[in-house]
């Protein structure tokens, strides 16, 4: 019955973990929340918390009613610089715009200065249960430390240091026990997990800081004009027009690699690979010239990167492919603690022993 109820106690736990990483990858790949959107305020306070986590699912911004609590992406004012805001709709309408107010807030988001929700920035809604949203406790704090690790240089070292504290902490504890009895996780599964926790935690990180642009234009023979939504518009074959991407500096612990990466031919960068450093910053351009005709929708990855490669080798690999770079950089620092097992006699005996026992209860199983 106990080893029953541990069993459930780490599948709950694993779970549980493994979702808000989830949550804040799939938050920082997106670039608006996914399953978990991270209470930021006690603006909705009581019905969510900072540090809460609000289970999410996308919506039309075009079918929200007048009571709804809606995520919604900020256009400035008083709010500007926040990714997602949770608010809850007072009034307005989908031609003007919807006019949005924290539960504990005093005055709407419009009356201090934020402009009018338009239905293309409302992304998603929590899941409601009896009238009030459903949230997980404490786990909207993996997420706003990925969002605090560009301004704070001690976030990443801090989190590697507790993957490695828990390691040896866990190893340790093993080989103080010096029992006959087996320890409910070996070693040889905890150095793979760690390395690849390590990997989750620096993509996490890589992903924050770095930018997924897109960039949709025209090439035409006939003449130019303009296109909605688009910085570039409709080119007139021949031309040869810049515009600003981001602005990158080193605000991190370590210098960051940044490359600037696309498959359009078209496009030359003021700079395709740098070096941050701490303090400085620098401003990314786009040079687009305008040589074959046609319709264009295409994406630029502004990849930032941990320097344990190369800063060559590392463009040579986001040209490629950019989530390669991302996993070959990612998994690189973590990948001696996956190998351990394998180079290490005990824990490869181990292993090895464990295989054998439980193959051979297998057979028993299913073997008559």
């Amino acid at each position: 019955m106990e080893r029953t109820l541990n069993i459930v106690v780490q599948a709950v736990l694993y779970l549980v973990v493994g979702l808000a990483l989830a949550s804040a990858i799939g938050t920082a790949i997106l670039k608006y929340p996914f399953l978990l959107a991270p209470i930021r305020s006690n603006s909705m306070y009581p019905l969510l918390q900072r540090g809460d986590a609000a289970i999410v699912y996308p919506v039309d911004g075009s079918e929200v009613a007048l009571g709804d609590i809606v995520i919604f992406r900020p256009r400035g004012g008083s709010l500007g610089g926040q990714a997602a805001v949770i608010h809850r709709v007072v009034s307005g309408n989908n031609e003007e715009g919807f006019i949005t107010r924290g539960d504990a807030n005093e005055r709407t988001d419009q009356e201090t200065g934020a402009a009018a929700v338009k239905p293309e920035d409302i992304q998603a809604k929590p899941l409601m249960m009896g009238g009030k949203p459903l949230r997980l406790r404490l786990l909207g704090y993996p997420s706003l430390w990925l969002e605090h690790y560009q301004q704070s240089p001690y976030a990443l070292p801090s989190a590697l240091g507790v993957v490695f504290v828990l390691l040896a902490g866990s190893e340790l504890s093993g080989r103080g026990k010096r029992s006959r009895k087996a320890r409910a996780t070996p070693a040889y599964v905890i150095y793979p997990a760690a390395g690849l926790a390590i990997g989750l935690i620096l993509a996490a990180a890589q992903l924050a800081g770095s930018s997924f642009l897109i960039l949709n234009y025209e090439v035409s023979e006939a003449g130019r004009g303009v296109m909605a939504g688009s910085a570039v518009g409709i080119m007139q074959k021949g031309d040869v027009l810049e515009r600003d991407l981001v602005e990158v500096g080193g605000k991190g612990f370590l210098p960051m690699v940044v490359t600037v990466t696309s498959d359009d031919k078209q496009f030359n960068f003021n700079k395709a690979l740098l070096l941050t450093s701490s303090g400085a910053s620098e401003k990314l351009t786009v040079t687009v010239r305008a040589e074959q005709p046609g319709e264009y929708n295409s994406r630029i990855y502004v990849g930032m990167f941990l320097p344990v490669l190369p800063p060559g080798l590392i463009y040579w690999l986001a040209c490629l492919n950019y989530w390669l770079a991302l996993a070959v950089v990612s998994l690189l620092p973590g990948l001696p603690l996956c190998l351990w097992p394998l180079l290490d006699g005990r824990l490869r005996r181990q292993a090895a022993r464990d295989g054998r026992k439980f193959i051979y209860r297998l057979a028993n199983r299913f073997v008559p």
